[in-house]
């Protein structure tokens, strides 16, 4: 994958080169984040509406109106998405920072390192919830809890459930 790329106040840079002054953070700051699935920003409205929200209560002028700040967003995006990586089932967090400065910092990191740091956490549950099984009176484990998207692991992790195996 190519050098990620950030949204910064108005431009287009290499994350890497992105540099914000001390000063320009200001004592507040709305911080807010949005995901993608298969590449596309997920409740994007929803986020903006909220964001927008905090934009008008701390009172900020980001220079920027509601469509411009969702067009930036689309822009980051098309810069940083791999389709080879969606096509794998990646995706990516859209990671909002703002601040009345102004201050508008976008960042679209993949959501692979962040899967791969928690998966411990995904083991432990799955056979914690094994262990106890069927007789417990688990039937099932809810794609809802892995985030939906279990993919081929569905029906191995219902098997697992059913034999009380941990994986």
């Amino acid at each position: 994958m190519p050098a990620p790329y950030c949204y910064l106040n108005g431009q287009l840079v290499p994350e890497r080169e992105a540099v914000v002054p001390i000063s320009e953070l200001g004592t507040q700051l709305i911080y807010d984040t949005a995901r993608t699935y298969g590449g596309q920003p997920k409740l994007l409205a929803y986020h903006l509406e909220r964001v927008w929200d905090g934009v008008r209560y701390f009172g900020f002028d980001l220079g920027l109106a509601p469509a411009d700040l969702e067009r930036a967003i689309r822009q980051t995006l098309a810069a940083n998405v791999d389709p080879d990586f969606v096509a794998q089932g990646g995706d990516y967090l859209i990671s909002l920072k703002l601040s009345g400065t102004p201050l508008v910092c976008i960042t679209t990191p993949s959501l692979l390192p962040l899967f791969r740091s928690r998966a411990r956490y995904f083991r432990t549950g799955i056979a914690a919830v094994v262990a106890r099984g069927a007789a417990a009176g688990i039937t099932r484990i809810s794609a809802g809890n892995y985030g939906g998207k279990l993919g081929p692991f569905h029906f191995r992790l219902h098997a697992l459930a059913a034999q009380g195996e941990a994986p």
